[in-house]
């Protein structure tokens, strides 16, 4: 599923001109699916591999509703990494994943327009990766 994505998205790329909304609300609907299922069945698809393209894919642009499940794998994979004494991919990814929080936190209204308490939910995960 991660290598489908990556080389859609590869192909968006040379096609952007064309029809960038829709390859973005393609994008979104991608990172919100890999995360549903990374989360759902984390054995069976890699936490670090579903990182990297969810990290690729944000911000969301076109459909914030996929943001509840992807800071609820964020969330799993950090938690995760935390049980397991690991460390954390979350973590890792942190030098890209600061500017997309940041986006998120400034466009509140719009990004978790659906879910406005998701905001303050993702306010308290990055005052817990900064500890």
């Amino acid at each position: 599923v991660v290598a489908a994505v990556r080389q859609r998205r590869n192909r968006r790329k040379k096609d952007t001109a064309k029809r960038p909304v829709k390859h973005q609300r393609e994008s979104d609907n991608a990172c919100g699916a890999i995360a549903r299922i990374a989360s759902a069945l984390p054995e069976q698809l890699p936490g670090h591999d579903a990182l990297g393209v969810l990290v690729e894919g944000l911000p969301l642009a076109c459909d914030p509703s996929e943001n509840e499940p992807v800071l609820q794998l964020l969330v799993l994979l950090h938690q995760q990494s935390f049980q397991q004494h690991t460390a954390s991919p979350v973590v890792a990814a942190l030098p890209r994943l600061l500017p997309v929080f940041a986006f998120m936190a400034r466009n509140a209204d719009t990004q978790f327009a659906e879910r406005p308490a998701l905001a303050h939910e993702l306010g308290h995960f990055v005052s817990a990766l900064r500890d």
